[in-house]
């Protein structure tokens, strides 16, 4: 029983270890929550993150960058000159009161074409051309195509002279073997060994100058004018049909009337 003092000393010291660190230890304290110290609403967007320097990616979330518009460079100002012509017909011909001429560009775009007026000494004048090389053509019913290039200088006075010469001109007709008249049909100028070559075709809406390698689409009825003397072939088809030619032969001051009549 010689330990029982030493046993009842351990249990005391304990007993007064524990009664310390109950006293030292802070009393529960249940913290009051703020709506700052809160988490992100179930249905709010999440914080911003943000990445580290050296990072690739930028911070999230970033500003859509503004679109970056282009400006389109800078349009040249377009300088004007003036041309006239002068139509010279043969030797005891007159020129005819209906006449039409066409100006077309080279090397550049321009639209709409410009028209000459006609002057009191019986010229005619292009007032305002845009600066560059033109080829002026005229259409003289009963006399060849004529044309001439001409280069428009800024502010300056082209004159071109146009020597006519006596032609002819051949007309179409187009029908189908049903009788039905179709509403376009393609037609194509050839000289006489059948080499298709450059036409004026006339219809009542327009005249057009077309070459070989563009065949237009035309009106069942038209005429092609301002042919020299001699002898072409004339083909004509529906847009998807077989063509069909038929050879002529112009006349000074004569025109040649052509009908075809085509299959379906």
């Amino acid at each position: 029983m010689r330990f029982a003092p030493v046993l009842a000393l351990v249990a005391a010291i304990a007993s007064l270890g524990v009664w310390f660190f109950v006293r030292r230890a802070p009393p529960s304290v249940t913290p009051i929550e703020h709506p700052s110290d809160a988490g992100p609403a179930p249905d709010s967007p999440p914080p911003p993150l943000t990445v580290g320097m050296g990072s690739d990616l930028a911070s999230a979330p970033s500003k859509p960058r503004p679109t970056r518009v282009e400006r389109a460079p800078g349009l040249t100002e377009i300088k004007y000159g003036a041309v006239t012509v002068t139509l010279v017909p043969p030797a005891g011909a007159a020129l005819p009161k209906s006449l039409s001429f066409d100006a077309q560009p080279s090397g550049f775009v321009h639209a709409p074409k410009p028209l000459p007026a006609e002057q009191d000494d019986g010229s005619w004048r292009y007032d305002s051309l845009p600066s560059g090389r033109w080829r002026i053509r005229a259409f003289v019913p009963g006399f060849v195509d004529a044309s001439k290039d001409v280069d428009v200088t800024p502010d300056g006075e082209a004159t071109i002279t146009l020597l006519l010469e006596l032609g002819g001109a051949a007309t179409w007709k187009v029908a189908l073997a049903t009788s039905q008249i179709p509403e376009l049909v393609r037609v194509a100028l050839l000289d006489g060994r059948g080499i298709p070559i450059d036409g004026t075709y006339q219809t009542a809406a327009t005249t057009l100058h077309a070459s070989p390698s563009s065949v237009p689409a035309l009106p069942a009825e038209g005429s092609v004018v301002g042919l020299k003397v001699g002898r072409y072939r004339l083909r004509a088809s529906t847009v998807d049909g077989d063509p069909k030619e038929q050879p002529f032969e112009v006349k000074a001051g004569e025109t040649v009337r052509l009908e075809f009549t085509l299959p379906r």
